[in-house]
């Protein structure tokens, strides 16, 4: 994900985003029961999401701004992000794929803790994001081509937030 955020920048800033996988914040505790077939529950994802939320005000306050790859599934979850790192504006980018395309694509991600088969759990928790009713933090939906590939993703997400590519 680096390599494809550091294309592109908010208009406010000269600098490319500093990129965050959350996944790489999971507790050790979340990866196994994963890794096992077991969903995650809302109290397993809370001390995920509190440490997310610290990664961001940390990579924040560098100034730059920060894209963080994240499954904030709910409602709530996107909320207590934007509510623990207030006063930075968040913004959510659905990214709208077919399931039949998601499961092709985790079922390649050979480096990825999450089983393809926990696709069906994480669809059945997911609430689609609404801009019209969430509050305190923006929304933006990207639809995902299946013929997209990641570089055409990142572009479809920086458009849809405002964002400009870094010229070379």
């Amino acid at each position: 994900m680096a390599h494809l955020v550091s294309s592109w920048h908010p208009p406010f800033s000269p600098s490319p985003a500093i990129s965050i996988e959350s996944d790489d914040l999971h507790p050790p505790t979340n990866v196994a029961k994963v890794q096992s077939g077991t969903p995650l529950n809302d109290a397993d994802r809370m001390p995920w999401l509190d440490a997310v939320a610290a990664a961001i005000v940390r990579a924040r306050s560098t100034g730059d701004a920060v894209v963080v790859a994240c499954s904030a599934l709910r409602r709530i979850y996107r909320a207590h992000l934007a509510g623990c790192a207030t006063p930075i504006e968040l913004c959510f980018v659905y990214l709208d794929v077919p399931k039949r395309e998601l499961q092709a694509r985790l079922e390649k991600r050979a480096e990825h803790c999450m089983p393809a088969r926990l696709l069906t759990s994480q669809l059945a928790t997911l609430e689609v994001p609404d801009a019209n009713a969430e509050t305190g933090y923006r929304v933006a939906s990207v639809l995902v081509a299946p013929d997209m590939g990641p570089g055409d993703v990142a572009a479809a997400v920086a458009n849809a937030i405002g964002w400009v590519r870094v010229v070379e």
